[in-house]
């Protein structure tokens, strides 16, 4: 198991980063390793580039950041071939949080 926290996330005033990732099948310790390191800069970079102030932000527009941030990891981890995402994966809890929101 894999988890990790983020103090300042993002361009988030005071935001937190949690995530969890437990791996599964013979390469899923790999698979878990490289989400937790790789999925939190993703996540940054697809909140940064959003235009609406985090006040704004509706939970389908959440919803979305998460799902692309997510398929883009899923994407970069099948383009890997010591890696066989067939058999192996992650399980992957995650929440972002604005302390000071």
């Amino acid at each position: 198991m894999s988890p990790i926290t983020l103090q300042d996330f993002g361009c988030l005033k005071e935001g937190v980063f949690c995530g969890v990732f437990d791996g599964h099948g013979p390469h899923g310790h790999t698979v878990a390793q490289l989400v937790r390191d790789f999925l939190p800069q993703k996540l940054a970079s697809n909140l940064k580039s959003l235009q609406t102030s985090v006040h704004e932000k509706a939970f389908s527009v959440w919803e979305k950041l998460f799902l692309e941030s997510f398929l883009m990891m899923d994407h970069e981890l099948q383009q890997r071939p010591n890696i066989d995402c067939f058999c192996s994966g992650t399980t992957a809890v995650t929440l972002i949080k604005e302390v000071g929101g």
